[in-house]
């Protein structure tokens, strides 16, 4: 399989281009309305507009309605892959999130769902990081402390069965909880909560492969 890291800068860039409304093509959402007030990277993607595809993909995800949540966590990946390759850190695309006056929800997000979708954000770029993933820009603090202290051996432990091609089906959570060293026992919340996680992971290691086979595909 093709590394990660080594997606040709041009296909970087073409997929940043046109993942969002290709995305918004295949689950069938209306394409946004120009004008939109954030500045405009060198890609041709605001941070506006990451939000708002970010905020809308969050939300159908935690709907967990039949096939919604899976779509809504893979349009979520690719949004939040998109902000990691233009060098956005996760505390500036959260800013972005706090002022886009989208609401799919029909009402702000509470605190708990605010924070719940930072951490899933969190995931992703720990994920990509892992990887070596290539960002257009870089930015030196990406992720809170807190959360990368939480989740980075987790994730690095994921990211590993992963390439030795265990599927998420086959893979068993106690096994990824207990390669932690010296792990405390947890509550079914928390256990609830890192299967969500391990569940983020997968999809956003998928969509970096789909992506690399296009890129050679295309080559």
């Amino acid at each position: 399989m093709q590394p990660h890291g080594s997606v040709s800068h041009k296909h970087s860039l073409t997929r940043l281009q046109t993942r969002i409304p290709l995305r918004r093509a295949v689950v069938g959402w209306k394409m946004l309305a120009d004008g939109s007030s954030g500045e405009d990277s060198a890609s041709g993607v605001s941070g506006s507009e990451l939000a708002k595809e970010i905020e809308k993909s969050f939300v159908v995800a935690c709907t967990q309605i039949s096939s919604s949540y899976e779509v809504g966590l893979t349009a979520f990946a690719e949004a939040v892959i998109s902000a990691y390759e233009e060098g956005y850190s996760v505390p500036s695309m959260s800013l972005e999130l706090s002022s886009c006056p989208q609401q799919t929800l029909g009402r702000p997000l509470q605190a708990d769902e605010v924070e719940l979708r930072q951490v899933w954000m969190s995931l992703v770029y720990l994920t990509l990081q892992t990887v070596a993933h290539p960002r257009v820009k870089k930015d030196a603090l990406s992720i809170p402390t807190p959360l990368e202290d939480r989740f980075l051996g987790f994730v690095r432990n994921i990211v590993q069965a992963h390439a030795m091609g265990s599927t998420l089906q086959r893979l068993k959570l106690e096994e990824m909880m207990n390669r932690e060293e010296g792990s405390a026992e947890r509550s079914p919340v928390e256990t609830a909560i890192l299967s969500q996680a391990m569940r983020i992971v997968f999809i956003t290691l998928d969509v970096l492969k789909r992506e690399a086979e296009e890129d050679a595909a295309a080559e």
